[in-house]
């Protein structure tokens, strides 16, 4: 499949993925600058160049020996600048290790150089390099323990460097000496062999062990893609990336791997818009984007579960170790650690190797272990139970995507939706607030000169003060707060009688309700009711006495009333009647302070009115 250009070439797709790969390859070169690789150089602390360091104690470190740097450098003041550097090539590694999860912690054995006119930079390439590791040591941590590796590799990219330079294609198994090992001395050796001063100009080899950082990653890189260059046309995602018109129709139309027809497998819990996304992804629709807090992780774990238990394979690459570490341990917790091959750089290669071989030899045997993902699949459609609670998770998340559907849905004839009204009607000022509502047919026939006339009754009725608070309607009515220190005051006062004094109330007129045998108050207003009955039975003992209680009320009553009352309410009491019974009030009053014969008669009108 081929494009007529602008310039009457024609652009193949293979064509515009090498083209892409090769700019790609660019960029990759250029990130993290100097390759030290190629162009290494001593810093101030960022090196630590084992020179001068004590014969003996270099040795031993060489041999694979752990050794601290108070030993390399016994004596001051080699030996604090010579831990301020270890210390520095110790941050930068772990800095790497834990952001990019790189190996780059290295004892660079010998420094190969030469002249080349076509460079901007004379090559300082170390030629072995040596895993290390710096820990720290002693109870202040004013030391460092340095462990060297005895496992050694030729630096990759000196025999690169001298093949695209020098035309020197030379393998690292070239260097090995007769027992099949890397050994310095024999790998300088075939060096000036290959490359010998008469030959290449100024090739030299420097006998130094320096400790450092090296990366080879943005090379490496670079070396992996343009490797691969030719396969990267056949795959539809490159090509639409690498702007092939062809392979982005063919992703958009893609039947076979329509949203529609993927059912996530989820392993962790999702919202609607998570499983969304691992949908559209696992289908190859979609691109994810998350910021923090979005829960991408756990996204990312159900998308991997889906797409593994389909029997596919996913290739994940994260910006940070960190985040893949996070990925891999959720994935173990789990129980989905068993399709998992992490290829982290700080891992030994023979453990590598092995979980390699692992994952590959059931698929050589032809023996399908259903671990991790696959079982879960398999499980699941096995098991009748199991797919049944699918089906039935499955139907409620339909119900509740249908529910958030109708709920954002437009609706006429004022095109909002029911979410969009309810979030206008909370976010409104508490002022314009009411609780007044209208009903599905109302609504509807609020529109044209019908909603024009009910907008103006309705402010002709605000206007009248019809959603005015009153009395009724809240009890802060007629508060009127001057300021804050006012209305700090009030509500103090209210915290105040709502903590302590209505539970007062009620437990003393609780009490004494329960003694005179009057049922408990159940509300404050009952409370102050029960108070009030027991002041005025206080009251009336106050004036007449206990003697009141066994009188005849209405019998004193009648005498004591004028002649008025008498004949309203038919009283027919003779006069010496009236005589006797009106000595036996002033008796009840007399004793305590009430009305005497000729005297205040409000003892008497007291009686008379109760």
């Amino acid at each position: 499949m081929s494009e007529e250009s602008a310039g009457g070439a024609v652009t193949s797709r293979a064509d515009r993925a090498a083209a892409a790969a090769e700019g790609w390859a660019e960029q990759l070169a250029g990130l993290g600058g100097r390759s030290t690789l190629l162009h290494f150089r001593d810093l101030k602390t960022g090196t630590l160049d084992l020179a001068a360091a004590d014969a003996e104690a270099r040795r031993r470190l060489v041999e694979g020996h752990p050794t601290p740097v108070s030993r390399l450098f016994p004596h001051e003041p080699l030996r604090s600048s010579a831990t301020r550097s270890a210390r520095a090539v110790r941050d930068k590694a772990r800095e790497l290790a834990d952001e990019r999860g790189l190996q780059t912690c290295f004892l660079a054995v010998g420094i190969a150089t030469w002249s080349d006119p076509f460079a901007a930079r004379r090559p300082t390439a170390p030629v072995l390099l040596r895993p290390a590791r710096l820990a720290q040591v002693g109870g202040a941590g004013s030391d460092l323990l340095v462990t060297v590796s005895t496992e050694a590799q030729v630096n990759p990219v000196l025999l690169r460097s001298m093949a695209d330079q020098l035309g020197l294609r030379i393998e690292p198994d070239d260097l090995l000496d007769a027992a099949g090992e890397l050994r310095y001395t024999t790998v300088v050796e075939k060096l000036r062999e290959f490359a010998p001063p008469h030959v290449v100009d100024g090739f030299s080899v420097a006998h130094r062990a320096v400790l450092g950082t090296f990366s080879n990653a943005a090379v490496s890189l670079r070396d992996d893609l343009l490797g691969a260059a030719g396969q990267l046309a056949s795959h539809d995602v490159v090509s639409a990336v690498a702007g092939d018109e062809s392979a982005l129709a063919a992703l958009r139309h893609r039947e076979s791997r329509s949203a529609h027809g993927v059912r996530e497998l989820l392993v962790v819990d999702a919202d609607a818009g998570q499983e969304a996304a691992v949908r559209g992804a696992a289908a190859g629709d979609a691109v994810l984007l998350g910021t923090p807090g979005t829960g991408m992780t756990q996204t990312l774990v159900n998308l991997v579960a889906t797409v593994v238990g389909q029997g596919r394979r996913v290739l994940v690459v994260a910006a940070r170790r960190d985040d893949a570490s996070a990925l891999v341990r959720r994935l173990d917790h789990l129980g989905l650690g068993g399709p998992v091959l992490d290829g982290d750089e700080r891992r030994p290669r023979a453990e590598l190797v092995a979980d390699l071989g692992g994952l590959l030899r059931p698929v050589a045997t032809g023996d399908h272990p259903r671990t991790g993902a696959r079982a879960a699949v398999s499980l699941a459609s096995r098991e009748p139970d199991l797919e049944a609670a699918t089906d039935a998770v499955s139907a409620r998340r339909d119900s509740l995507a249908a529910h958030r559907d109708t709920m954002h849905r437009p609706r006429e004839p004022w095109g909002i939706s029911a979410y969009a009204a309810q979030a206008a009607v909370a976010g409104a000022a508490e002022a314009v607030r009411c609780a007044a509502r209208l009903d599905g047919t109302a609504v509807r026939q609020l529109h044209g000169e019908r909603r024009s006339a009910a907008r103006a009754a309705l402010r002709e009725f605000t206007d009248l003060g019809g959603l005015a608070l009153g009395p009724d309607d809240s009890p802060w009515y007629g508060s009127t707060p001057t300021g804050p220190a006012a209305a700090r005051e009030t509500a103090d006062r209210v915290v105040r009688l709502r903590d302590r004094g209505l539970p007062e109330l009620r437990d003393v007129a609780t009490r004494a309700a329960v003694e005179v045998g009057l049922p408990g108050p159940a509300t404050p207003a009952e409370a102050v009711g029960t108070v009030r009955l027991l002041d005025r039975a206080a009251a009336l003992l106050r004036t007449f006495g206990p003697e009141l209680w066994a009188a005849d009320l209405d019998a004193l009553v009648a005498a004591t009333a004028d002649r008025a009352w008498r004949r309203e309410h038919g009283s027919s009491l003779g006069w010496l009647t009236r005589r006797r019974l009106r000595v036996e009030a002033d008796a009840l009053l007399r004793p305590h302070g009430g009305a005497r014969p000729g005297g205040d008669r409000s003892g008497r009108a007291d009686l008379h009115g109760r």
